[in-house]
């Protein structure tokens, strides 16, 4: 196998790695199958008594039922559902959007390629590439540099 055969493969090994480890660290999904609802189906569930609890995480619904049932939906832009949900004496827990902004994990994985190419530089520009400037580069014969 010739050495570009082989670094391709190396380089898609450690690609399929990183994409698994930044897989491995995203948040997680629900765990715990739901059943998907239209909001206005949601709604008449919770003014019939129905539902206990309900987790608000941003515009996402997800109500535990009387039944043991999980129920989820989206939360259309402008609605008040806290008000319902309240006048219902339903049990509400709220967790703040996500920001966006990735985790200081996520930022050390960006990094990675970034390193192992600068790192690799010299390698990547050998002298024997044909192609890579000499070692001395343009000041070579010029005199000293200060």
């Amino acid at each position: 196998m010739n050495n570009l055969a082989r670094n391709i493969i190396i380089w898609l090994i450690f690609g399929a790695a990183l994409i698994g480890l930044f897989n491995l660290f995203q948040s997680p999904t629900s765990s715990t199958p739901g059943t998907q609802l239209a909001y206005s189906d949601f709604i008449a569930e919770v003014e019939s008594q129905q539902v206990v609890e309900v987790v608000i995480d941003g515009r996402n619904l997800k109500g535990q039922a009387k039944n043991g049932r999980v129920i989820t939906s989206v939360m259309p832009e402008g609605t008040d559902v806290v008000a319902v949900l309240d006048a219902n004496d339903v049990r509400i827990i709220a967790s703040p959007e996500e920001s966006g902004m990735p985790g200081f994990l996520s930022i050390l994985l960006l990094m990675v390629p970034d390193v192992v190419v600068y790192r690799h530089m010299d390698f990547l520009h050998a002298p024997d590439a044909g192609w890579a400037p000499r070692r001395n580069g343009f000041r070579e014969n010029r005199g000293p540099s200060f």
